[in-house]
């Protein structure tokens, strides 16, 4: 029998050295293909967050955009509101001039005077392009005016509004002092020209926010009492019919409770106008033909603006009226426009 060589040993060495570099090489051939997949995802990941920065950035920036955009409507609206009153007002006080006249020794002829609308503040709401919009019109003559009354009228009005009889008579001395520039001749430290270490100005209010110059009126009480006085009623007195209602139910003799009461909700309520409480001393009834014009505006998607202006009706120069003061307000019917908008929005046209 034919014997089969044996396989020599000397083979084996080259054929594990062989499969050791084969190994070697799939080795670094699969770091290599892991370290790719690792930039490939790396890479996808950066790209990815700058998409979605990107994405972010541009919702920002067009959420911004609308946000300015209806906020430019809003108080685009509120200015429309604005003018619409004065064309209502100048209407109104068109037909009271208008209203016919008897002839000197003519018999009497039954006519339907026209009867005088009383501008208290009391709100109406309407609507504009959409948007819900309230609209209060206030006749300055009802207000405390800070260039006429006398300190009896501002103590009283300061005392309905909580202040102690010493602090309000002070303060009331105060604003005559400022505008006038006459200190109080018993305070030593009042110099010629300063009022309690503050410059006084010696000359008639311009705006009711000057009060924040007046010695004694810190912002909270300059905040208080601002929706109640003014600068262009032109009268000494306070017109009982159209008169705030918190101002009206301090000059009464409400305790200051009420009257805050009647701060915070004026309507409805049931003061009597003829109220005899109202001192005689303090009351001059009639049309100031000066108006202040609140208007507040909300868009459906939440935007809203507030506008006031001062507008004088009286004819001055020819014109048919003119513009005293603009200015910004606060916000007083916003949670009646939002109920509103809830439940459909605003039917009535302004």
């Amino acid at each position: 029998m034919k014997r089969t060589a044996p396989i020599s040993m000397k083979t084996r060495p080259d054929s594990r050295r062989s499969r050791s570099r084969v190994l070697r090489r799939g080795t670094r051939a699969g770091r290599g293909a892991g370290y790719a997949l690792v930039v490939v995802i790396w890479g996808l990941g950066i790209i990815s967050l700058m998409i979605v920065s990107f994405m972010t950035t541009a919702r920002m920036r067009l959420q911004a955009a609308n946000n300015i955009a209806g906020a430019t409507q809003a108080d685009e609206i509120a200015q429309a509101a604005i003018n619409l009153a004065i064309l209502s007002l100048a209407k109104e006080r068109q037909a009271v001039a208008q209203a016919p006249v008897q002839p000197t020794g003519a018999l009497p002829v039954p006519t339907a005077a026209p009867q005088r609308i009383i501008h208290a503040g009391e709100p109406s709401f309407c609507g504009i392009s959409g948007a819900a919009v309230a609209l209060a019109v206030e006749d300055e003559g009802g207000k405390v005016d800070l260039n006429g009354a006398n300190q009896a009228l501002m103590k009283a009005m300061l005392i309905g509004f909580g202040l102690g009889q010493n602090d309000a008579d002070s303060a009331a001395g105060a604003i005559v002092a400022f505008r006038s520039g006459s200190g109080d001749p018993g305070n030593a430290s009042a110099l010629p020209g300063k009022i309690g270490g503050r410059q006084s100005k010696q000359e008639l209010f311009q705006t009711v926010y000057e009060l924040d110059q007046v010695e004694g009126f810190d912002p909270s009480l300059v905040r208080q009492i601002i929706p109640f006085v003014t600068v262009h009623g032109r009268r000494p007195r306070v017109d009982a019919e159209t008169a705030p209602p918190a101002l009206f139910g301090a000059l009464i003799g409400l305790k200051p409770e009420e009257v805050q009461t009647l701060r915070a909700t004026p309507y409805p309520n049931d003061l009597d106008r003829q109220d005899p409480r109202f001192p005689a001393a303090y009351k001059q009834n009639g049309d100031s033909g000066i108006y202040l014009i609140h208007a507040e505006s909300r868009l459906g998607m939440g935007q809203t603006a507030v506008r006031e202006a001062i507008v004088d009706l009286n004819g001055d120069n020819g014109a048919l009226f003119a513009i005293r003061e603009v200015r910004r307000g606060e916000l007083r019917f916003l949670e009646v426009l939002r109920a509103a908008q809830a439940q459909g929005g605003l039917a009535s046209p302004c």
